[in-house]
């Protein structure tokens, strides 16, 4: 939050962290729920589409 000025350039984490930090003590959980959903989904999707690799990669390194 120091390098980024303008509300346009902040990335996801940023900005769902300042929607949680509304004074009014109100703040619109449903969003900020939502846009961390959609922040999840493109990982979960890439996670599930490599899975098998991901786990050959960890089990090939393995101590015996």
């Amino acid at each position: 939050m120091v390098v980024l000025q303008g509300n346009e350039s902040l990335t996801v984490p940023v900005a769902l962290s300042t929607l949680t930090n509304n004074p009014a003590f109100a703040s619109p959980w449903g969003a900020v729920m939502a846009g961390a959903t959609n922040m999840v989904l493109p990982i979960l999707a890439v996670f599930l589409a490599f899975q098998r690799q991901f786990v050959q990669g960890i089990a090939s390194t393995g101590i015996e």
